[in-house]
């Protein structure tokens, strides 16, 4: 992806890969998407559904980049700010998780994923490990588990 994240999707996913090749919300983007990736786990029983975006530019105040900021909390970042795992947690016991990634040279983008029986940051971490072994991903390193 356009984001620098690279993945491979896993036996038994579904899922969907669209490129946006206009920035122009007038064209039916309205977020100033350029990639999105969905994959779909029907059989797994810890993971429901993982999704990717990948944006033109981070956007206004209005934009998914300052919406998280928001509220969102920081588990851990990279030393140099490139990559962030954030967690909000809507419920007990259920986290929404997010890894931001702002890597030189590419867009930025989100990958976002609800993890269960989970309640802090360091579980939040722990999730984003078990997703990027998961997808395989090559290219980008989470930063470390936050102490």
């Amino acid at each position: 992806m356009r984001s620098g994240v690279s993945f491979t999707v896993p036996p038994r996913a579904s899922g969907n890969l669209a490129e946006w090749r206009s920035k122009d919300a007038e064209l039916n983007n309205p977020l100033g998407l350029s990639d999105e990736a969905d994959m779909n786990f029907p059989t797994s029983p810890k993971r429901s559904s993982i999704y990717l975006e990948v944006y033109w530019a981070e956007g206004d105040a209005s934009s998914p980049f300052a919406w998280m900021e928001r509220t969102t909390r920081l588990a851990t970042a990279s030393a140099d700010g490139t990559v962030q795992v954030r967690w909000a947690q809507p419920r007990p016991g259920y986290l929404n998780v997010f890894v931001v990634t702002r890597l030189p040279g590419r867009l930025p983008g989100i990958l976002s994923f609800s993890a269960e029986n989970a309640k802090d940051a360091g579980a939040a971490w722990r999730a984003a490990r078990d997703v990027w072994r998961l997808l395989r991903v090559t290219d980008v390193e989470l930063p470390p588990h936050p102490s």
